[in-house]
């Protein structure tokens, strides 16, 4: 994207808005919300797709870092370095995707059983 593209429309926001037009000053600013959020995205999906064709170490540096682990091997953090505050933390960020799934409820082995019974019973 272009970057006076992003400086014409923070310059229209600031301007609505020192001039009092709220209503033009909210619909600019989700503008350029949107227009930024798109950049980091282009940005970082750039910058992982180069790294990872041309240097995995530095891809996985890189991966790291943006995942806000520290250090060169993630897999050597997590098991040497890893205290249980941050091994949860990690955690949490590789599981939060499925957080809000509902939870599978599993029957005991009995009540399948016994619903298995009273199916057959019912049948005859």
């Amino acid at each position: 994207m272009d970057d006076g593209l992003y400086k014409k429309e923070i310059k229209a926001r600031q301007q609505a808005y020192t001039t009092g037009n709220m209503t033009k000053y909210r619909q600019l600013a989700e503008r350029v919300i949107t227009l930024i959020k798109k950049a980091k995205a282009e940005f970082y999906s750039s910058m992982v797709k180069s790294k990872r064709k041309h240097d995995a170490a530095k891809w996985h540096r890189t991966i790291s870092q943006f995942a806000g682990f520290e250090g060169d091997n993630l897999n050597n953090n997590l098991i040497s370095h890893g205290t249980p505050d941050t091994v949860e933390i990690r955690q949490n960020i590789f599981t939060k995707p499925w957080s809000k799934l509902p939870e599978t409820i599993i029957p005991s082995l009995e009540d399948v059983a016994s619903s298995h019974q009273s199916t057959k019973r019912d049948r005859e």
